[in-house]
């Protein structure tokens, strides 16, 4: 019986891997998923090539084969809307904390004055429950828009749940950064300073909404390899 070309083999099975790690980067299979069906493959492909079988014998379609192999081990794409939902959701929370700030501002501020002063009898307590009730306001807004944009989609209940979570505990980090950002600068109100500060809000914000969505989604693989 004639044995394979060692060098042919080979270089076959790695073009057959590289393929098939293509088509899962396509798929959107996330990294560490993917090394798994890969180096699994690999070594299937390498035992089947002792056995004089080649990986177009053993695969066939790689994009057909790809697709069946995440669907047998339950696997789930990173999702397309991570990054629009958040963007929706820091839009919806922004649009409410200046919204807000004009009604505590041109509104409450004149109307509660009246009733009491907590900025003569209470110097900080006036800023900081304006603030509170702003971050308040801009949170609940932005998760509503978030679990509105996610509403019918999988994992949305989960994704949502996990922002909850996860959305006021990365803007408490980033307003901290913010206040120390903006300690440095003497509390400059220049525009560049303004957009950093922004930007050390926004950036974790966004991160968490992220990793609400990606972490929802890894939960509910299970359900949804069944559905």
């Amino acid at each position: 019986m004639p044995m394979p070309d060692t060098a042919t083999t080979t270089g076959e099975i790695e073009s057959a891997i590289r393929a098939l790690d293509r088509e899962l980067i396509r798929l959107r299979i996330p990294r560490r998923d993917r090394a798994e069906v890969v180096t699994e493959v690999g070594e299937d492909l390498r035992a089947g090539a002792a056995d004089g079988l080649t990986p177009d014998a053993l695969l066939g379609d790689v994009a057909t084969f790809a697709r069946e192999a995440v669907s047998a081990r339950g696997l789930v794409s990173r999702p397309h809307d991570s990054w629009n939902g958040a963007a929706i959701a820091l839009a919806g929370g922004g649009v409410a904390l200046v919204l807000g700030y004009l009604l505590f501002l041109e509104v409450l501020n004149p109307l509660f004055s009246r009733w009491f002063e907590l900025d003569g009898r209470y110097p900080h307590a006036g800023p900081a429950l304006v603030y509170a009730l702003l971050a308040l306001t801009a949170l609940g807004v932005g998760l509503t828009a978030y679990g509105r944009f996610l509403a019918g989609r999988p994992a949305a209940r989960a994704s949502v749940v996990r922002a909850a979570v996860l959305l006021p505990v990365a803007a408490a980090l980033g307003v901290a950064a913010a206040i120390w950002f903006g300690w440095t600068q003497d509390y400059s109100t220049a525009i560049p300073v303004v957009l950093v500060e922004l930007l050390l809000v926004a950036a974790p914000c966004a991160g968490a909404l992220w990793l609400a969505r990606w972490w929802g989604l890894r939960a509910a693989a299970p359900e949804l390899s069944e559905a």
